[in-house]
């Protein structure tokens, strides 16, 4: 993972782990960018948090058409380890 701090956060925050552009059904690694933004709209950090998906991986969501929803809680527990 990679973060930049760009502001000191005075409110309460929202993360936002955009990975609409990124194409799920190959293996290989994603590179996921997460924006963290105060109750005023300013982007206070961001990140690039790097991700090895692999076939089994892919093969588990697609079933249940929950994909996107088991990735961003997987990103989640990542942005939960470094705050």
């Amino acid at each position: 993972m990679t973060v930049n701090y760009l502001a000191k956060a005075k409110t309460d925050l929202r993360a936002i782990a955009d990975g609409d552009g990124i194409d799920w059904e190959a293996a290989g690694e994603k590179v996921v960018p997460v924006s963290m933004i105060d109750e005023d709209g300013q982007t206070v950090f961001t990140a690039q948090i790097t991700m090895n998906v692999r076939g089994v991986f892919i093969h588990k969501l697609k079933p249940d058409g929950h994909g996107p929803e088991c990735i961003r809680n997987i990103i989640n527990k990542s942005l939960r380890i470094w705050y």
